[in-house]
């Protein structure tokens, strides 16, 4: 009877810390998601520029002359370009 209440405790323990990780991992992407798609700099070659992420591609959209959306395109693809090479 014992073994049988620990076996459950145990079951208890475990089921808690997969719901805390699978919490802290949700956290942890919608933090890293909200940070990708706003542009939390101030300038204003940026206010036209986003991007977003769908069916494992990356889409920017950017606006403006052509020194403006160079600028948009390295701030918003290479970001993500450093992140993948580590």
């Amino acid at each position: 009877m014992r073994q049988g209440r620990s076996w459950f405790v145990f079951a208890r323990v475990i089921a808690f810390a997969v719901v805390i990780g699978i919490g802290i991992m949700v956290a942890s992407m919608s933090a890293a998601q909200a940070q990708e798609t706003g542009s939390t700099s101030s300038d204003p070659r940026l206010q036209k520029a986003y991007r977003f992420q769908q069916g494992g591609w990356t889409y920017v959209h950017l606006e403006g002359s052509p020194s403006e959306i160079g600028y948009q395109h390295g701030f918003q693809i290479g970001r993500a370009s450093c992140r993948e090479r580590g």
